[in-house]
């Protein structure tokens, strides 16, 4: 949590290849949370690496399709591959 708000510090103070690195070692932290990879995204637009920046983005959709797909037959339930847990099947 702390190291998310450095590194919000860090964006909003104009150190933002700092910002990055500070996420990037987040994203590694916990791959499941995608809020480094959404404040990446937007960090990377800041500087004009569009082309980063959409990847990021693409990542972030895939991840949520995945989650999405994954558990359009459990609602209110999460599937292990996402970091939950899911109906045990019949």
């Amino acid at each position: 949590m702390l190291r998310a708000v450095e590194a919000e510090l860090l964006d909003a103070s104009g150190r933002r290849e700092e910002a990055l690195a500070v996420y990037r070692t987040l994203k590694r932290g916990d791959p499941e949370d995608l809020s480094p990879s959404f404040m990446s995204a937007f960090t990377l637009e800041a500087l004009g690496r569009y082309r980063v920046a959409a990847a990021e983005w693409r990542y972030i959709i895939g991840w949520t399709t995945m989650a999405t797909r994954l558990n359009k037959h459990s609602p209110g339930k999460r599937h292990p591959d996402i970091g939950g847990v899911r109906e045990p099947e019949a």
